[in-house]
């Protein structure tokens, strides 16, 4: 009977858990970043539609961001699940806010948050500008006037 070392078995048994868990984590950062990276894109998409409406009345506006925000199509996210969007125009600013959340597939990984989801957050501003002001601001800069 020939005797073997199995050390490098043992060592092996011990490391590979702890390689497979870091790597499962990093990707899924990646997958969390890429779905945020998407809802930032998605609210400044609205809050520049809302930048180029032509009317001037507030509700008629916010009815139309809503419409246009429920032709986004939210099923591109990989593993979120937005959960609030909300619009609002105070004094031609607009403001558009997102929230949403990916839940950990393992809890037991979770060492950052213990309910096991992880939340972002996105604010987008903007100012509406009515005609008359663009142009004035634009022979401003230009040196007219």
């Amino acid at each position: 009977m020939r005797w073997e070392n199995a050390y490098f078995t043992v060592e092996a048994a011990l490391v590979f858990p702890f390689v497979m868990g870091t790597l499962l984590l990093i990707i899924f950062l990646f997958i969390f970043q890429y779905d945020r990276c998407l809802m930032e894109q998605d609210i400044g998409m609205l809050v520049l539609y809302a930048e180029n409406l032509n009317t001037q009345d507030k509700d008629e506006a916010i009815s139309l961001m809503k419409s246009r925000a429920s032709e986004i199509y939210w099923d591109k996210y990989f593993a979120w699940k937005q959960e609030e969007l909300q619009i609002t125009i105070e004094k031609n600013e607009v403001c558009v806010k997102g929230t949403g959340t990916l839940t950990f597939p393992v809890p037991e990984w979770n060492f950052i948050n213990r309910a096991n989801v992880w939340k972002a957050k996105s604010i987008q501003r903007a100012i509406r500008l009515n005609p008359v002001d663009f142009i004035r601001i634009y022979r401003r800069t230009e040196g007219g006037e």
